[in-house]
């Protein structure tokens, strides 16, 4: 009996982790997609409001800019989450393991 118990358990937990990971990183392509469209809109904004073409170059430069780097921040962000998860995963099954060690153990004793 006990160990199937324990089985279903462990099962559950990499159930959990996988599904948090996953949503981790669904948040993250989110993201990264609505940064993309909004750097393409404001190009396509600045495109169409000035003449200059110097001005339109370096503009797009400054948008490419400031969207590598909230990419770059908005991906530590998701790294540390990612870390986070995976500690907390780490504990789960750590005590999953204490848990099913105690059951094997009390069904010899």
């Amino acid at each position: 009996g006990g160990v199937s118990m324990a089985d279903e358990k462990i099962t559950g937990a990499v159930e959990t982790i996988e599904a948090e990971a996953e949503r981790v990183l669904d948040a993250a392509r989110a993201k990264a997609r609505e940064v993309l469209l909004q750097s393409r809109q404001e190009a396509s904004q600045i495109l169409s409001s000035k003449d200059d073409m110097g001005d339109i170059r370096e503009e797009c430069e400054n948008i490419k800019q400031r969207a590598r780097a909230e990419a770059e921040r908005r991906a530590r962000e998701y790294n540390e989450e990612a870390s986070r998860i995976r500690a907390d995963a780490t504990a789960r099954i750590e005590g999953i393991v204490k848990e099913i060690a105690s059951i094997v153990v009390g069904e010899k004793a």
